[in-house]
């Protein structure tokens, strides 16, 4: 019983991340319709401008990571200087494969969103998007 509550705690936290990456990936990519356009406009093909929002939503979430983990430290700290005073050696355990696991889920969903929401971006003729206000 002791387990299973920070477990569900986990996973639901874990879940709603997963949501919020989605949407930010969705919202961030469709308000760039007009962008895309020109970049197409100006001579890229489709694949170099679905490529080159690629990078700059890993780019993002590679910070986001950066900074979560720069987060985490401070935590971690805590955890050390806890069971060091407890039992008098300090211990925390961080399972690499997890920590594996969150950063390819974090890539892998940003990627697929990504490249969906900006294939799904120009779909309207260029003219019409270019001739848009924001």
């Amino acid at each position: 019983m002791s387990t299973s509550t920070p477990l569900v705690v986990l996973g639901l936290g874990g879940l709603y991340a997963f949501i919020g990456i989605i949407n930010s990936v969705v919202i961030a990519g469709s308000e760039r319709r007009s962008e895309f356009a020109a970049a197409r406009a100006a001579g890229l093909t489709r694949r170099q401008v679905v490529r080159m929002a690629l990078m700059e939503s890993w780019a993002v979430a590679v910070a986001g990571l950066l900074l979560g983990c720069l987060a985490a430290t401070g935590t971690l700290t805590a955890a050390l200087a806890v069971t060091s005073g407890v039992t008098g050696v300090a211990t925390v355990a961080v399972p690499r494969p997890l920590a594996g696991g969150v950063l390819a889920g974090v890539l892998l969903a940003t990627g697929v969103t990504n490249v969906l929401t900006t294939r799904a971006a120009p779909r309207p003729a260029l003219v019409s998007l270019l001739r848009t206000r924001e």
